[in-house]
Order: C-alpha cells, then structure tokens, then sequence
C-alpha cells in the first residue's frame, strides 16, 4: 500500500493544479468586478486607472494617503462599513461614488450630505448615444478645471439638493424625468437639464458623486471618453469597492486565487512554501529509504 502513496500524492496534486488552471481561466460573469471581462466588467477601468481590488473595508486602514475608491455599492452598507469610509474621506480620501437605483443614499446619509440620488429614470431623445436611456452628459469638470467634456451614461438618474456642492456634469436641455416608467415624455415630468455630477468637501478629503451606477462598465466606456473624465476626479491609489456586488462562485474562487497569489509573492509566502517542499522532500527521502530497506 505504502509504494502507491507517491503516486496518489502526484495524481492529487495534478488534479488540483487542474482545478485551478479551469477556474483562473473560466470567465466570471459577476456583475461591476475587476475581474469580468465582459460587457459589465471592471477590468478595463481597474487597468487603464492602474486600480487595486478592495476585498475588505479592513484594509482602508492601511491605505497610504492620497488614495481614491471607487464605490458602487449594489448591496447595502453595513455601520461598520460606513464608519470607514467616513473616515477614510476624514483623513483625506477621495470617494467616488457611482449609483443610481441601488444604495448610494445610505452612503450619503452616513456622510451627513443632504445630497441624494432622485432614483428616477433620466432620459435624452437627442443628446445621446443609439437611445434615450444612454444619455451622453457635459461635464464642466470638479472646480471648474475643465478636461475632457462628455460623459456616456447607461440607465441613470440625477442628483438633488445640490445647493451647496460643485456641480461638475449636468445634462442637456432635452433630457427629462420618466416618472411614469412609459418611455416618453409627459406633461407634468420634469425637464432638463439635472446635475449628474457633483463634488462637495468631506473633511480632509472629497467626495465625487455620479448617477450612474454603469459608467465604467467595459460596455459603457467603449462609447465614450469616460475613464478621461474619472482619471480627473481621482488621486493616489485608486481602489475598486469588490464587496458590495452581487456574489458570483466563479469570481470568488478568483478572489481567493488572487489572495493566494499575493501571500505567495510575499516573503512570508515564499518561505512557506520553501519550508511545504523540503517537508515534502524530506518526507519522500525517508519513504524511498524505508522501502530500500524492506526489499
């Protein structure tokens, strides 16, 4: 039984090599990750802005200052959370929050910002890309510093009560409120021009807000000039919110690979696994040994 356990080891260890190579390699579909390189995937942002994945708000605390994160929370924040970006735009942060229909108000109110999210679909007949609902918006730029001037929205809303922030991108003249959910515009919706885009001081730090949670979603900004316009708003390292998406298996078998892989690269890692194949070596030393013996 003994002289069959190398090659029981081999084989396990061929098949979770296997394994692994099929998940690094199998597509996740995870809806805003980094990871996804399809069409409602962040990896073409995360690599032209050189950003980091954000796996736990544990982390925020190690962030060197600048440092920017990205934030489209699909998922609602837990207090804990909260309390850390609040600190984290405190101590000099810049948080970037895109939402539209998901959970940016809760983020906001934590932040005591008056601001919010209408969650109301807006529209453009004329000024948009193939349909109404993918308006494209001018964008003045945060302080009024210019730089590039349209963004490419997919599905969004407006901001209001923004009486006191520094509106930085608003909409055209032809856009409107569909309250009623028809597709047309109505007597009695609101018309146009909202603010999309604004900017309001946040202790040390900044916050930037965008109604729409899609605008660096590798469908999206293939039609525009939008990561021009977010590598304006963004300072030091840039960090991609991955914890309030929805949960995709695939992908968090990539996280987990992703973390492996970073432990791995360390020095703690290195020595770790130094130490796995001498014990391993030594291990097959004695085996080989013994059955020497016993022939």
């Amino acid at each position: 039984m003994r002289r069959h356990v190398p090659a029981v080891i081999g084989l396990a260890v061929v098949a979770l090599l296997a394994v692994l190579v099929l998940v690094w390699a199998h597509p996740t579909g995870r809806d805003g990750s980094v990871l996804n390189l399809g069409w409602n995937g962040l990896s073409e942002a995360c690599g032209v802005l050189d950003g980091t994945p954000l796996y736990s708000y544990d982390e925020l605390n190690e962030v060197e200052m600048p440092a920017t994160l990205v934030v489209s929370p699909r998922l609602p924040t837990g207090v804990e959370e909260l309390k850390a970006l609040d600190e984290f735009t405190e101590t000099g942060g810049t948080l970037v929050l895109l939402d539209d229909f998901g959970h940016g108000n809760q983020v906001l109110e934590e932040l005591g910002s008056g601001v919010r999210f209408s969650g109301t679909l807006m529209l453009d007949p004329l000024y948009c890309y193939k349909d109404s609902s993918m308006p494209r918006v001018e964008c003045m730029g945060v302080g009024g510093e210019g730089g590039p001037d349209e963004l490419s929205l997919d599905y969004c809303t407006w901001v209001v009560s923004v009486e006191d922030t520094d509106v930085w991108a608003r909409s055209s003249v032809f856009s409107y409120g569909d309250l009623d959910g028809n597709g047309e515009h109505n007597v009695g919706e609101p018309n146009g021009p909202f603010p999309v885009g604004v900017a309001f001081p946040r202790g040390n730090g900044m916050v930037v807000v965008l109604s729409d949670s899609s605008v660096l979603l590798n469908g999206v900004v293939a039609t525009g000039t939008n990561l021009d316009v977010v590598r304006e708003l963004v300072q030091g390292e840039v960090l991609f919110d991955q914890v309030h998406m929805p949960d995709d298996e695939v992908d968090l078998s990539k996280v987990m690979l992703h973390r492996v892989s970073a432990i791995l690269r360390s020095g703690v890692g290195g020595i770790a696994v130094i130490l796995i194949l001498f014990s391993l070596a030594v291990s097959y030393a004695c085996y080989n040994r013994e059955r020497h013996e016993n022939e």
